[in-house]
């Protein structure tokens, strides 16, 4: 038998030696005539398979499954602390194949302790880290506890309590040598002793300024940020010695950066006539008229910070603008005023006031810029001077239908219901 001649690596071993040729078409395409395979087409996206043993690209097929490497184990990352250094717990780092971070999961190690409950029905709540620190300690106060007696909770390693509406009083050293840093005391506590709250590292506290100013120094650590409960920040009062002259007594009360707080005034129960502008923009807070004045100047206290005066019986007379631009919510006017002069009671937060019987004539601007909603005008009033009630959020105005015709429609916001005193809706005529 023949044998054929060995194959030249080189060759096409459907041509070895090369004899046939190519036949194209005009397209250039190969024809189907022709003995050598046709080459493959490429796919986009595909990838070809190794040659196979006859040395010629396999058909086009999908890609070689790729190795799945597992992710290297986790790592153990650094412990998690609170601010006195007690360990929180610690964080997992997870890698993969390439080093990569693709992970981080916080492990706690903390356990709670049971919860302990005194006779008084006080129940404290202990965590504890790996380690046995304490790291979180809440206090819930019954709220049948109103006084705190002294030493009660001291030494405890609190972080957080709760203290009821209830309490009135808390006693010396209540809560002293904790981990406080933040409290809210109701505005219903009374006291608070010295030392209370003192030893521990408290950052902010919530309490009323009243409080704050009868509380002692020591009973709070130095360095705490105090608040009043709409969440302004307060400072800690100074009462200066009271200010004795021909006035009367003034008494001033300073915060810790000796800015005035407030200023009160007890007028000298001889003074029987305040001069013109005599207290003007002096800032008093509270003003106590003795029955012995009877002549009260024009703005004799304009620009202050007066939110309520009460007028007297003795007083027969008061001067124009003599409550003007203060905070004034309430006022009581004696029936022994005749006359509302011109701005008195101007730009003012006045809400509520009852005109006494024995007002004749109320001037111009008398109640301007107030925050009357309704007001009753008795029928001793003869006159109404120009726009005495003028911007005001006044709904109703109870007048007699003769004063109401003397009038001008200035003289009252638009939009006003008038109203008789027998509660019968008028308006003006002529």
């Amino acid at each position: 038998m023949r044998k054929s001649p060995p194959l030249n690596p080189n060759t096409n071993p459907h041509n070895p030696d090369n004899s046939l040729k190519l036949i194209t078409n005009r397209s250039n395409t190969l024809s189907r005539h022709a003995k050598v395979p046709l080459r493959p087409r490429s796919y986009p996206f595909r990838r070809l398979r190794p040659p196979g043993p006859s040395g010629l690209p396999q058909p086009p097929g999908p890609y070689p499954a790729r190795r799945l490497q597992a992710p290297s184990p986790p790592e153990q990352g650094p412990l998690v602390k609170d601010t006195r250094g007690r360990t929180l717990g610690s964080i997992t780092i997870q890698k993969n194949h390439a080093g990569t971070i693709i992970g981080r999961t916080l492990t706690s190690v903390l356990r709670n302790k049971p919860t302990l409950i005194d006779p008084d029905g006080s129940k404290t709540t202990v965590t504890l880290n790996i380690r046995g620190e304490t790291v979180f300690s809440s206090l819930e106060i019954p709220p049948a506890l109103t006084s705190i007696p002294a030493l009660r909770f001291a030494n405890r390693g609190l972080t957080s309590i709760n203290i009821p509406p209830r309490t009135i009083a808390i006693a010396n050293r209540a809560f002293f040598n904790n981990t406080l840093t933040e409290l809210n005391i109701p505005e219903q506590v009374s006291s608070i002793g010295d030392g209370a709250f003192a030893g521990s590292p408290l950052k902010t506290v919530m309490i009323s300024p009243e409080l704050l100013h009868k509380t002692s120094v020591g009973a709070f650590p130095s360095g705490v940020a105090f608040k009043d409960h709409g969440d302004k920040e307060i400072t800690r009062w100074k009462t200066l010695p009271p200010i004795t002259d021909e006035n009367g007594v003034t008494s001033i009360i300073r915060d810790d950066k000796n800015r005035i707080l407030s200023k009160h005034l007890k007028i000298s129960p001889t003074l029987k006539t305040i001069p013109p502008s005599r207290f003007a923009d002096k800032k008093l807070n509270t003003v106590r008229i003795p029955d012995s004045v009877k002549t009260i100047g024009a703005a004799a206290f304009q620009e202050s910070r007066l939110t309520e005066i009460t007028i007297p019986s003795s007083v027969t007379s008061i001067g124009a603008g003599v409550f003007m631009i203060c905070s004034l919510e309430k006022v009581t006017i004696s029936s022994s005023v005749t006359v509302i002069e011109d701005s008195a009671f101007k730009l003012n937060f006045i809400t509520d006031l009852t005109i006494p019987k024995s007002i004749v004539i109320i001037k111009d601007y008398a109640f301007s810029m107030n925050e009357f909603i309704s007001i009753t005008i008795p029928d001793s009033v003869a006159a109404i001077g120009r726009q005495a009630f003028i911007k005001n959020p006044l709904k109703t105005v109870t007048i007699s239908q003769e004063l109401l015709n003397k009038t001008h429609p200035s003289d009252f916001p638009a939009g006003a219901v008038f109203k008789n005193h027998a509660g019968n809706v008028i308006t003006r005529q002529g």
